[in-house]
């Protein structure tokens, strides 16, 4: 009877047990088919696999304690590159972070993916794939982090939220800087970049910026009304205040002199309602100056086989450029 009885306990037990570790691995498969998000703490980069439409092999980087993901090393990759140039001037070192991406694939997008948390603003870590502005972004963050010798993934985001959002914290989407010309206006008041260009030899930009679709508040977000609120004040501010380019046909040897490798410039749009069209980085090579961007014309970051001016030419939707300066 008794072994009977301990024989019955046994397949108990191995049923628990086997329960247990089923349950176990239902829930990881239903957290990483859906993505998770911790809310507060430091934790650690680990990605969300909820596969952003368009954008194959999309991961969405969130905190949360956990493995490291693909980001996560690129990003371990970046530092090392830098650690050699960390006393460079810094526009140079900026350079050096911008040229590590040569080759990484154009990605749309992707501060705004399709995820279950679309509603909740947070600091977005998105290397391996690349835009305009998170080109820009993200090499502004890392070579700053590089240059201070803080290069922790935790050190990074803190600079990444301070480039992307208005004084530098992140308080929902409308803190964000959507506009290029905010993007700029903000960083310089911070010291993080300073304009090359200033009257008389630039002249003020005639552009007014407008919302994205009207009242949805763009990538699917519900049009609520405390976004749209403030979405407008931000809009109102932004078209009230000045902002000086040089257009194209103005170039000259005299603005080019103030130019340098490691300058960000802002392509700015002949459409009203939009300010800057594209970002690119400046790199100098024996014949002039070029432009380093990730493009969505060839799908990738690369280095444009036209010098300057001709590149703005040739693109009938820039109606000339901003130039900024990245600081320490």
């Amino acid at each position: 009877m008794k072994s009977a009885s301990k024989m019955k306990n046994y397949f108990k037990t191995k049923l628990k047990i086997r329960a247990f570790l089923a349950l176990g691995m239902l829930l990881i498969t239903i957290t990483f088919a859906f993505g998770v998000k911790a809310i507060g703490g430091e934790g650690i980069i680990i990605p969300s696999l909820k596969i952003n439409k368009g954008i194959p092999g999309t991961e969405q980087a969130l905190k949360l304690p956990g493995s490291v993901p693909a980001d996560t090393i690129i990003l371990k990759k970046l530092f090392k590159s830098l650690k050699p140039h960390a006393k460079l001037p810094f526009p140079a070192l900026y350079l050096k972070a911008a040229e590590f991406f040569t080759g990484t694939p154009y990605h749309a997008g992707t501060l705004d993916p399709e995820s279950p948390y679309k509603d909740r603003e947070h600091t977005v870590f998105y290397l391996h794939g690349l835009d305009c502005v998170t080109l820009i972004d993200n090499c502004l963050a890392a070579a700053r982090c590089a240059a201070n010798g803080k290069t922790t993934t935790g050190d990074f985001l803190r600079e990444l939220e301070q480039i992307r959002y208005r004084s530098g914290v992140c308080l929902g989407y409308s803190t964000r800087l959507h506009y290029t010309t905010d993007l700029f206006f903000d960083n310089t008041r911070r010291r993080r970049m300073i304009y090359v260009f200033t009257p008389p030899l630039a002249i003020r930009l005639p552009n007014k910026c407008c919302m994205p679709g009207g009242c949805d508040v763009v990538a699917g977000r519900a049009p609520e009304d405390s976004i749209i609120t403030n979405m407008l004040q931000v809009l109102d501010a932004i078209n009230a205040r000045p902002t000086y380019f040089i257009p194209t046909n103005k170039l000259n040897s005299e603005s080019l002199a103030l130019l340098q490798a490691g300058d960000i410039i802002g392509m700015t749009s002949v459409s009203d309602g939009l300010d800057v069209h594209h970002l690119g980085v400046l790199v100098k090579k024996p014949d002039g100056l070029h432009v380093l961007h990730a493009s969505s014309f060839v799908k990738k970051v690369t280095v444009s086989k036209l010098t300057l001016i001709p590149f703005l030419e040739h693109n009938t939707s820039y109606s000339g450029i901003i130039a900024m300066r990245p600081m320490l």
